[in-house]
């Protein structure tokens, strides 16, 4: 799909994506700086993503008028920074029933649990670096959570949630 944008509001209504694009590289970064591996499928997208492969995606979850940490609380000026709500998901393989329904062995459950840990620790590690956005100094800061959630299909995912100004 194309589209033709006023040349003086280009990077203005591309902001959202940049800073989604500026997301998956951080991400993926973090991950290559403490030689970890990270699925090969890496993206954003505007919608909760299919959990049908191991996978590092982006999803764009809400945005608003108002500083990181208003959740538009209070009426803004029109000229107010914008805010994003986002998650990063990094989804592996979880053991499930074997062959004849036989239960995975603790050492495989506890060793795909020790792989989510990492992911948890470096994703909550790696939402430091999405405050920095040029060499003026920090920003306005990044509220962040992780989590896990239940096993799903054969995978299990690690959720940062984070929110963010749009630079």
């Amino acid at each position: 799909m194309t589209v033709t944008l006023d040349p003086q509001r280009a990077a203005e209504v591309r902001s959202l994506n940049d800073l989604l694009d500026g997301i998956v590289e951080r991400v993926i970064a973090g991950y290559e700086q403490a030689g970890v591996d990270l699925p090969e499928r890496r993206y954003w997208t505007m919608q909760a993503p299919a959990w049908d492969c191991e996978q590092m995606v982006v999803s764009f979850v809400q945005a608003y008028v108002g500083p990181v940490g208003d959740e538009a609380a209070q009426p803004q000026r029109c000229d107010s920074p914008r805010t994003a709500v986002c998650d990063v998901q990094v989804v592996r393989c979880a053991p499930g029933l074997q062959a004849r329904g036989r239960a995975p062995t603790p050492e495989q459950i506890q060793d795909a649990a020790r792989l989510l840990g990492i992911d948890a620790w470096l994703l909550l590690d790696i939402s430091s670096t999405f405050d920095q956005w040029d060499l003026t100094g920090p920003g306005m800061g990044v509220i962040a959570t992780v989590d896990t959630g239940e096993p799903q299909g054969g995978y299990q995912a690690v959720t940062l949630h984070c929110t963010l100004a749009i630079p």
